[in-house]
């Protein structure tokens, strides 16, 4: 999957009000690609190692953030606490 295609996926579930990055994150890999995460870091519990597959869903947001194409409030890197939207 390309990092266009990722973006889109992302993009589809983000709106104009403040989301949880881990619910944009965890829609995309339950309705778009059918990807299954046992990342603490998405859900709070399962495993402790990093998910190739979180850690670029990750990484495409801070790319659209600094594309300007959302905005986001907390780290990014602890999807659970942190929130994305589309510019106001």
């Amino acid at each position: 999957m390309s990092d266009d295609d990722l973006d889109s996926y992302l993009l589809l579930h983000i709106t104009e009000h403040w989301r949880k990055a881990m619910r944009v994150i965890a829609t995309v890999f339950v309705d778009n690609i059918q990807y299954k995460c046992h990342s603490e870091l998405l859900w709070g519990f399962g495993d402790n190692e990093l998910d190739p597959m979180l850690e670029r869903c990750i990484g495409r947001l801070r790319a659209l953030v600094a594309e300007g194409r959302i905005e986001a409030a907390g780290d990014l890197s602890e999807p659970r606490f942190s929130e994305v939207r589309l510019p106001a």
